[in-house]
């Protein structure tokens, strides 16, 4: 036989020095700025600057010194940094000590930390 047929096995990781990703897993380093629209599904680490939009079925984290500045769509969203635009978060939305948050929200469930800033309008969904 010349061809086989692929059997199902983990997810292939690729290690890059002491980081480890997956193939489900996006990663914006933190002298990069992404200008454009991100839409996927996984997780999506943001490290640098985001200019645009972000649409994920999955988990989205925006690290201490990362920016984000557009609409994000995502399951969940963890914020450590800055994130600056309109939010549609279908189940957790959780801003870390030092994050900031400008702009309108809509979550299924929000968690604030002391520390971190809000100014806009927040929704809670149904």
């Amino acid at each position: 036989m010349i061809f086989k047929k692929k059997t199902p096995s983990e997810p292939t990781r690729v290690t890059f020095g002491a980081a480890s990703v997956s193939p489900d897993q996006t990663r914006i380093a933190a002298n990069y700025t992404l200008k454009g629209m991100i839409r996927g599904q996984g997780m999506v680490d943001i490290e640098g600057r985001v200019e645009g939009d972000l649409d994920v079925r999955g988990r989205v984290a925006v690290h201490e010194g990362a920016s984000i500045k557009g609409e994000v769509k995502a399951e969940d969203l963890e914020i450590s940094g800055r994130v600056e635009g309109r939010l549609a978060i279908s189940r957790q939305l959780n801003l870390h000590p030092g994050a900031s948050f400008e702009g309108s929200a809509a979550a299924g469930r929000i968690a604030m930390a002391a520390g971190a800033r809000l100014n806009g309008e927040i929704q809670m969904k149904a």
